[in-house]
């Protein structure tokens, strides 16, 4: 038979045994945890820079109405200087008449 002492005792060691794997086991998902918990802010910082830029990008879009009301200022910038060459080019061609008649 075993003594009252040693079967605490080995009782003891069967409970300190556990208690180890335990903590050994506790330590791992700690270790996991703490990794899934790095990822998943990294992830989300991610998101927030992107989030932000996408703010930045918006804030200065352009709308529609710019696009059109620059379209239409080009326009007239454009009609203006082909307005000037046709106006040179009149010009020219009645120095030349001009010349041409005199000299006739």
């Amino acid at each position: 038979m075993t003594t009252p002492g040693a079967a605490d005792s080995a009782l003891l060691n069967q409970i300190l045994t556990t208690l180890t794997s335990l903590g050994e086991r506790l330590a791992v998902v700690e270790a996991d945890l703490k990794t899934v918990i790095r990822d998943h802010t990294k992830d989300l910082d991610d998101h927030e820079a992107r989030i932000r830029s996408l703010e930045t990008v918006a804030r200065e879009a352009v709308t529609r109405s710019e696009l059109d009301a620059d379209a239409a200022d080009r326009a007239v910038v454009a009609d203006r200087k082909a307005n000037i060459r046709i106006a040179v080019l009149v010009a020219v061609v009645a120095v030349v008449n001009i010349g041409v008649a005199w000299y006739r």
